[in-house]
């Protein structure tokens, strides 16, 4: 027999690191009794696309930035000179390809201020 709850339970939690926009899309999607399986990556994927311009509209500074992708779950670091970029999310670029050299220069200085606070 099916258990609406359990279905419920069960998508929630395959779906819990999603950006919340496509999160809730897909789930709306998923659960409609009308949706079709094309439907749902569509809709996903227009709702991701409108939460990364919301993020890109509301972020003010390097630093903010910074924060939304480790909040995200995104990895950025700096090794020689290169800025390193793990996203967890392809609309993660659209955030970092236009300010890449000003987060480059923002963590570069942030790891100098380690170094030079470490031999203090």
């Amino acid at each position: 027999m099916f258990n609406l709850d359990e279905a419920l339970r069960n998508h929630l939690a395959q779906r819990q690191k999603e950006p919340k926009a496509r999160f809730v899309a897909a789930s709306v999607a998923t659960l409609s009794p009308r949706s079709k399986p094309g439907r749902t990556m569509v809709v996903a994927a227009v709702a991701a696309v409108a939460d990364v311009a919301t993020v890109r509209k509301t972020i003010t500074s390097m630093t903010a930035v910074i924060q939304w992708l480790e909040k995200e779950g995104a990895h950025l670091y700096v090794v020689d000179n290169t800025l390193c970029f793990r996203p967890t999310d392809w609309a993660q670029f659209a955030i970092v390809s236009p300010h890449w050299r000003a987060l480059l220069h923002e963590l570069a200085a942030v790891d100098q201020e380690q170094k030079n606070g470490s031999r203090r």
